[in-house]
């Protein structure tokens, strides 16, 4: 797999995606059917439950046996790594923490493979249809293992985090009345699940300005690789944002979208008061 991978191949790429897909599928497969849930909270609305712990222990074991070589930057680990160089695997174990603490049945699971900075592998659980999205760099984007084929509706729905309404409130009173024109606006609370709507066309657009590395590292991926537009606001790429610090002190102001909207959601993003 190490030679193989030297060559950047689609074919070499697509061959971790298969195998990411099992264990993920195998690590939601084995979830505790009687765990009683206990969350910890780490700071102002923002908990961690023993389910994260739980998935965040059986995906990094299944990775490490399988990709021995490739180092995992996990949510809940301690701050500090760079991973704009190498391989890394960025693990999410349950994006969506607050919605399931509270028993909204809207959350994901989310890892994918960095190497040099770009996403190369994807996969994003999504347990309230109970199915896997993955991707691959330059081999596409699956539900399960059929091509994903986008959703076209003449009608725009567009996902924005609750930090993007604080932003909007406090700077661009503007904003989510020139959204509101555009399509329905909803807060959802996955937003790794959320960046792979977009991809399947359930989404029209979705937009982060507290996203961290894990939220948007796969997501991200399967939504490029279903023919949508991802970046920050400045139309900047994953890979490029991954050079201005180490992970956990990263903060994105991220857009996904179908690409027809891109041209028109920008100016809206960046203009001042």
């Amino acid at each position: 797999m190490r030679e193989a991978l030297m060559s950047r191949s689609p074919d070499t790429w697509d061959a971790v995606r298969r195998t990411l897909a099992t264990i993920v599928t195998e690590v939601v497969a084995g979830t505790p059917p009687s765990l009683q849930v206990e969350r910890i909270t780490k700071g102002h609305q923002d908990y961690v439950t023993n389910l994260d712990l739980h998935y965040q222990k059986a995906l990094c074991a299944a990775l490490k046996e399988a990709f021995p070589d490739w180092p995992i930057l996990a949510e809940e680990d301690a701050p500090g790594a760079a991973v704009s160089s190498g391989c890394w695997w960025i693990v999410d174990p349950l994006d969506g923490t607050f919605n399931f603490a509270h028993g909204l049945p809207f959350y994901g699971m989310s890892v994918a493979l960095l190497h040099d900075g770009v996403s190369r592998v994807a996969a994003v659980y999504d347990f309230s249809k109970r199915c896997l999205y993955s991707a691959s760099s330059g081999g596409g984007a699956f539900v399960g293992e059929e091509p994903v084929a986008p959703m076209r509706s003449a009608h725009r729905v567009i996902a924005v985090s609750s930090g993007v309404v604080d932003w909007a409130m406090s700077e661009k009173p503007d904003l989510l009345p020139a959204l509101r024109e555009l399509g329905k606006l909803r807060i959802l609370g996955s937003q790794a699940t959320q960046l792979a709507y977009v991809g399947c066309g359930f989404l029209s657009a979705n937009i982060s300005v507290e996203a961290k590395v894990w939220d948007d590292a796969a997501g991200a991926l399967i939504a490029q690789e279903s023919g949508a537009h991802y970046s920050d606001f400045n139309g900047n790429d994953f890979s490029a944002l991954l050079k201005s610090g180490t992970a956990h002190a990263l903060t994105l102001r991220s857009v996904a979208c179908d690409a027809a909207l891109w041209p028109i959601l920008q100016p809206l993003l960046l203009n001042k008061r």
